[in-house]
């Protein structure tokens, strides 16, 4: 799969998501204590189960005690640390027994599918991954009002209080409170924290400061400087290179910018036959609280449609040689479409198999590479991890929140020097799906479908979640019960007499 497993932040290790080791990973709930550790079978089955026991090599059958020849029901009360007495597949039998089970029994729905309410994406190709997957799409606005859905797919961020209403079934993609890196402002600032106190490990971004909150510090840098240097200037919530300003006088211009970030503009960018490109890198966060990363090996080489030469006052103005966004450079009549499906080495649109092939002749290992963007990534949102777990566990105040109700896809803007060294420009919480090319579908449509098979999904699982909600609130009614009698058999306190 092109998938790869990014990091986890309790391991601290590197592993590939392959298939193989997909269908092997552990159930969300671990067994209580003393009882064997049980993991999916490869087919993704939880009815299959491998068994671990501490004699090593030992088969169930081999295993001390074996329940070989006992009756089905007694080994499976052995196996999950029931007594036969204890076993509730023992208790109640007798005449009518039977009959009683049938009648509690639910029919299970025949054909239940996954939904995916997309009332608020507007990119078809969500929708027909969807159906590629099996699953149905559901356009209704009402239907998502109702929580009718088990996964809710929108294109803009989302608030606290939708977040809330999530049952456990239910993915929404994206966390609450990404905008800490996913907003120029709030990254800029994200990252000045966490600079003091590893400053080396942090070196990944160019020097930026966040204004107005940063500007007398910027005002002492920037009148510190004995040689001008150039400067870029982004609004905090400007896309598609809207609003972007290229200078050498940054103080004229941001007081006209009340909420923007002005960074230090890299002059000497790696070039792709004489053209400045930056990387689309896709992640998948599939947890905050117990940090779990997916790095997309395949991706998008954007290109300028202008040869690139050092800024100057006489080509500032040139957007179309210093900004690498697909959404400006698409208007140059110097812009290349690449509608070859299965090559993607010429055009102003290319793929990380290209750069892979690039990157050694020009004198870079391209693994290494690789693992400095990992790196990265990685560290970006270890930034801002305190921050998001503490967000999405508020959304679930009287569970134990596990993390897997959110996922998110975010698009990782990097750009290499002329050394190979890379940077982080920024990070996009919807990273656009829009597919006006053979390569845009291969790549995002390969994406898309991968996520939605790392994210495991089961449509029984509304069930098993409603009734062990429904247990856990009968449990808390019984204990605010026996409290309740225990106060009634104390009797009132006596009263002093006065």
């Amino acid at each position: 799969r092109p998938w790869v497993l990014g990091a986890r932040r309790s391991s601290g290790h590197w592993a590939l998501g392959t298939p193989e080791r997909r269908g092997s990973l552990p159930l969300k709930c671990p067994p209580s204590a003393g009882q064997p550790p049980h993991r999916m079978s490869a087919d993704g089955s939880d009815l299959a189960r491998t068994l671990s026991y501490p004699e090593a090599g030992r088969t169930p059958e081999q295993a001390p005690g074996s329940m070989k020849d006992k009756p089905l029901d007694v080994q499976i009360a052995h196996i999950f640390g029931a007594t036969p007495d204890q076993n509730p597949m023992e208790q109640g039998r007798g005449p009518g027994a039977e009959e009683g089970k049938k009648k509690k029994r639910k029919k299970k729905k025949k054909g239940a599918k996954i939904v995916v309410n997309t009332s608020l994406c507007k990119y078809d190709i969500v929708r027909e991954c969807a159906e590629e997957m099996g699953w149905e799409w559901d356009d209704d606005p009402e239907s998502a009002e109702q929580m009718k859905f088990h996964i809710f797919w929108t294109d803009t961020s989302v608030n606290m209080e939708r977040v809330m209403r999530l049952k456990g079934y239910q993915r929404l993609n994206h966390f609450p409170s990404m905008h800490l890196i996913c907003r120029k402002v709030a990254l800029s600032l994200t990252m000045h924290r966490i600079r003091p106190v590893a400053e080396k490990d942090f070196r990944f971004m160019p020097r930026t400061w966040a204004l107005p909150g940063q500007l007398n510090d910027f005002r002492i840098f920037y009148n510190s400087l004995q040689i001008k240097k150039t400067f870029i200037i982004k609004p905090s919530a400007g896309c598609q290179g809207k609003g972007i300003v290229l200078t050498r006088s940054p103080m004229e211009v941001v007081a006209d910018l009340p909420n923007c970030v002005v960074q230090q503009y890299l002059t000497k960018p790696l070039l792709i036959d004489g053209f400045k490109f930056d990387m689309r890198v896709y992640a998948l966060v599939t947890n905050v609280c117990d940090l779990s990363i997916f790095l997309f090996d395949e991706g998008l080489v954007r290109l300028c449609t202008h040869p690139y030469k050092r800024p100057t006052d006489a080509n500032m103005d040139n957007t179309f040689m210093h900004l690498t966004n697909y959404s400006i450079n698409k208007n140059n009549e110097n812009f290349v479409a690449n509608e070859d499906e299965g090559s993607a080495d010429t055009g102003s649109k290319r793929d990380f198999r290209f750069l892979n092939g690039y990157l050694p002749t020009v004198g870079f290992d391209p693994q290494q590479i690789w693992v400095n963007i990992e790196d990265l990534v990685i560290k970006t949102l270890i930034a801002a991890q305190p921050q998001l777990q503490h967000a999405y566990r508020s959304c679930f105040p009287t569970i134990k929140a596990e993390g897997t109700n959110c996922f998110e896809i975010l698009g990782v803007d990097v750009m290499l020097d002329h050394k190979g060294k890379a940077y982080l420009l920024e990070v996009n919480h919807s990273p656009s799906f829009r597919c006006d090319a053979p390569i845009d579908q291969r790549i995002k449509s390969t994406l898309i479908l991968e996520t939605m098979q790392v994210l495991n999904l089961d449509p029984e699982e509304q069930q098993r979640k409603q009734e062990q909600e429904r247990d856990q609130f009968m449990q808390r009614l019984q204990k605010r019960r026996g409290g309740g009698e225990e106060e009634g058999a104390a009797g009132p306190a006596p009263v002093a007499d006065t």
